[in-house]
């Protein structure tokens, strides 16, 4: 610390106030470096007076090591003197002595352990001593925070025993609660978490100022997990106003850009990050599940973020991990028990669109043929808990890097592991480019290639993906009839609505999709409709809602477009019941593009509203295109925009087509394709069995080597 830091942080009183309290707690060098700062400038007499008092009683102290060395050369008393003027070997000398007959002494282990640490030496020579922190007292509150703070940073570093480390940073955190530091690495274990409890972690944890945006990026991390909007816009705001060039500065501005619709502005955030830094992680995931959002952006250029991300991201992953997962024993030992083990990754085994596609996936399985083990990247939760029964094993990985996931994925000796999460929040797609398993596919989570070469195959039908198109994907294309049946028979006691929405002839249009998907064209679309309707309305609902800003911001869009603020409806999702119950207010639903819904097209129809979705050019705008076809639902889908406006507004001026498609959609629906999930789930379990067949008869090489 120099005479400038001095006169720009703190007062005189308040350094003589911190030079006193290290005195107390046997920081004498730093002290002392403190107070001969103090003396390069002007000091009252009151504060002059103090200070010479404090040096004093360091020179005393100094004194008292000279009399020591010749009265009591392997006293404690001397090795924590040399110990307070940093004198490191001169006291580990005493402390190793000391112990030696005072093994029980937790002031000595303390003192040993400081020492060790101040020299960046091992401290596994005390790891017989470590627990005694956590169970016998005697030391005063700061220097036990200060030994479990440095035994779990052991732990975690070291023995990579994240477990151990954990319990001594909570004995840690038991002894000061209001620690910065430890506030930030429970902030950091837990800011994935839906647990309201976290929220506590977040106002001390951004006080860490030395460590720049990171604080301030897992406190909005975490503020958005728990669905804290008011608290992740506020945060938002103070990052991007104290770190306005910072990386994570602009990745939650390219988050608010994306919220919005505001797709290629969100993209140019992302890109600015990834010119400072090509190793950014979540910019490389977020650029590329943004750029399935944007029309100016084509499937080669998607590719080609794709494999950028495999270069900056699994790459340098792999090579630094140096694992080589050998597969040689896996067909011999399919021969004796012909049974496929399949490991299934998610972080979506919870209330989530994921969930209810594999559980009902899953209760159909054919378990004579298949092991079923499942790898869970989230919290436990009840949706989660009811897989167990469904599974052969059912692991929570959330504690475990990803080398370690992929060890433990390898001794489960997986045959063929697939992701679900694609490049979507809570994704391992690092523990895949490490190849645990001889064969890797994925399904559910990503609309277009990962990128990830080591992930063998992707599973999609010939609507989504056309001949041609293949060579826009890392991985090979299996097809199945339909890519994905939804469990829509599984929801039971549904009010289903078969009539108009309102009794005054208004025509009322809805859109239940998330914001992101609701961009400028979009919304100038909508406009044209609504003008060719007169007196119709739309009902929006989505979670964006929340944030007041984004509905204002909504109504002025609208507004620049000729549609007054009269003739637009919002409603806030709350529970699954009350969003399905919704449906019932619409009378037509209205898709979006280039993203289409997915989820939300499979319950406009199970609710039996009529849908039209544009057939787009890619997997991304052909999905609700390609669940209205085998819904038996063709005549709805539109070839263009303008096709798109024709069809809504004839069918607006149609009440008694509205009325029919209420009383026929539904059923016909549960009754087609798009709803069988035990054909689905066969074609799924068959085309798995087909790869593992391929696999035992190839002699081609299944691993890639990068030099």
């Amino acid at each position: 610390m120099n005479k400038t830091e001095l006169d720009t942080q703190d007062t005189v009183s308040q350094c003589l106030t911190l030079a006193e309290n290290l005195i107390d707690d046997n920081e004498l060098n730093l002290a002392l470096v403190i107070l001969r700062n103090l003396e390069e400038i002007s000091l009252h007499s009151i504060e002059s007076n103090h200070h010479n008092s404090l040096v004093l009683t360091i020179l005393g102290k100094y004194k008292r090591i000279n009399e020591l060395e010749k009265t009591a050369p392997l006293s404690k008393e001397l090795a924590f003197l040399y110990l307070g003027f940093e004198k490191y070997y001169e006291a580990i000398r005493i402390f190793e002595n000391l112990l030696k007959t005072s093994d029980d002494d937790l002031l000595l282990v303390y003192g040993q352990l400081k020492c060790l640490i101040k020299l960046e030496l091992d401290i596994s020579c005390l790891k017989n001593y470590f627990n005694d922190f956590l169970v016998k007292t005697g030391l005063p509150p700061n220097q036990l925070e200060w030994a479990c703070k440095a035994i779990g940073t052991f732990h975690l570093k070291s023995t990579k025993d994240d477990s151990l480390g954990i319990k001594f940073y909570e004995k840690a955190f038991e002894l000061n609660p209001s620690c910065p530091e430890l506030n930030l690495f429970f902030l950091r274990v837990h800011c994935k978490s839906i647990n309201p409890d976290i929220e506590k972690y977040i106002a001390p944890a951004i006080k860490n100022t030395h460590l720049g945006s990171l604080p301030y990026f897992l406190a909005i991390c975490a503020a958005r997990n728990l669905g804290n909007k008011k608290l992740y816009q506020q945060l938002t705001e103070e990052l991007v106003k104290k770190f306005p060039d910072d990386e994570w500065s602009y990745f939650h501005q390219s988050q608010k850009k994306h919220e919005s619709g505001m797709t290629d502005e969100c993209l140019a955030f992302l890109n600015q990050i990834l010119e400072k830094n090509p190793h950014n992680l979540a910019a490389h995931d977020n650029r590329i599940m943004n750029s399935h959002y944007s029309s100016t952006i084509s499937q080669e250029e998607i590719l080609a973020i794709a494999n950028e991300y495999h270069q900056n991201i699994i790459q340098p992953f792999v090579k630094t991990a140096g694992r080589n997962f050998e597969f040689s024993k896996y067909q011999d030992e399919y021969k004796e028990k012909k049974t496929i083990r399949i490991g299934f990754v998610s972080g979506d085994f919870k209330q989530h669109p994921v969930f209810f596609w594999v559980s009902s996936l899953l209760k159909y399985f054919p378990k004579e043929k298949f092991e079923v083990h499942c790898y869970v990247n989230n919290e436990e939760n009840p949706f989660a808990e009811s897989l167990v029964s469904l599974c052969d094993s059912f692991t929570y990985i959330t504690q475990l890097t990803d080398t370690q996931l992929a060890e433990k994925i390898s001794n489960d000796r997986i045959h063929v592991l697939i992701d679900l999460s694609g490049h979507t929040d809570l994704n391992r797609l690092k523990t895949f480019g490490l190849k645990p398993a001889p064969i890797q596919m994925t399904w559910l989570g990503q609309v277009g290639t990962t990128g990830v070469k080591e992930i063998d195959y992707m599973i999609a039908d010939k609507f989504l993906i056309r001949k041609g198109e293949e060579d826009f994907y890392t991985e090979k294309i299996r097809y199945l009839p339909f890519g994905g049946a939804y469990p829509a028979n599984d929801y039971e006691n549904l009010y289903v609505s078969r009539s108009l929405a309102r009794n005054d002839g208004k025509i009322i249009f809805g859109s239940f999709n998330n914001s992101n998907k609701i961009n400028a064209t979009v919304m100038e679309t909508w406009s044209k409709i609504l003008k060719s309707v007169p007196e119709s309305h739309i009902l929006i609902s989505n979670f964006s809602l929340v944030d007041p800003d984004y509905k204002i911001e909504l109504i002025k869009s609208f507004k620049k477009l000729g549609i007054d603020e009269s003739r637009l409806e919002f409603e806030l999702p709350e529970t699954k019941a009350s969003h399905l119950l919704r449906f019932s207010k619409i009378d037509i639903a209205l898709d979006t593009f280039p993203f289409n819904g997915g989820t939300t097209t499979h319950e406009t129809l199970m609710m039996s509203v009529p849908l039209i979705a544009i057939e787009g050019d890619r997997w991304a705008s052909r999905m609700s295109a390609d669940i209205l076809m085998n819904a038996n639902l063709p005549e709805l889908i539109a070839q263009d925009r303008q096709d798109y406006v024709n069809k809504i507004v004839n069918l607006a001026r149609s009440p008694e087509q509205i009325i029919y498609y209420k009383e026929t959609i539904r059923e016909k629906y549960l009754n087609s394709p798009a709803t069988d999930m035990e054909s689905f789930s066969n074609d799924f379990a068959e085309e798995i069995k087909n790869i593992w067949d391929q696999y035992l008869t190839s002699k081609k090489s299944d691993r890639i080597t990068y030099i």
